[in-house]
């Protein structure tokens, strides 16, 4: 993810302090991907969570930070979408600037949705929490105890 750009768009600069650093979404899940041609518009809920570079008693990885993030993309001008998949996995998600001085925003997929997406404009949004369908069973919130451990 372009971290320049990222802080210039509204609601970039609070993702960016949510996680501390500018996330690439690495193994992060689709939730949902929406088109209304009223607009036209695209909605992009993407469940991601950080790391603590700690692992449990089973060898799981720690994660915290979790959250649901929206990418609002609005007056879309181009959508390229293959690959949909009940899991849907991305490698990488990349927003940078069109020719047109729009934005594109890219999923590239592990499992599932490869696509991107072309608008004169996008906004994000933070929702804390782990979306109730999420089926990352080995990625969980830290509890208490461990969050104090870790300080």
């Amino acid at each position: 993810m372009n971290g320049e750009l990222l802080q210039q768009i509204p609601g970039g600069p609070e993702l960016v302090a949510w996680f501390g650093h500018v996330p690439d979404f690495h193994d992060a899940e689709i939730v949902s991907l929406a088109l209304d041609r009223m607009g036209p518009s695209c909605q992009v809920l993407v469940y991601y969570w950080g790391y603590t570079g700690a692992t449990d008693p089973n060898g799981y990885f720690i994660s915290d930070r979790h959250v649901v993030v929206r990418f609002a993309l609005e007056d879309v001008t181009d959508v390229e979408l293959t690959g949909f998949d009940q899991r849907n996995i991305v490698r990488e998600i990349v927003l940078s600037r069109t020719a047109a001085n729009g934005y594109r925003l890219e999923l590239f997929p592990c499992v599932g949705i490869d696509a991107w997406i072309e608008a004169s404009s996008v906004t994000v949004s933070l929702t804390p929490g782990m979306p109730e369908e999420s089926d990352r069973g080995r990625a969980r919130a830290l509890t208490e105890a461990e969050k104090a451990e870790l300080r």
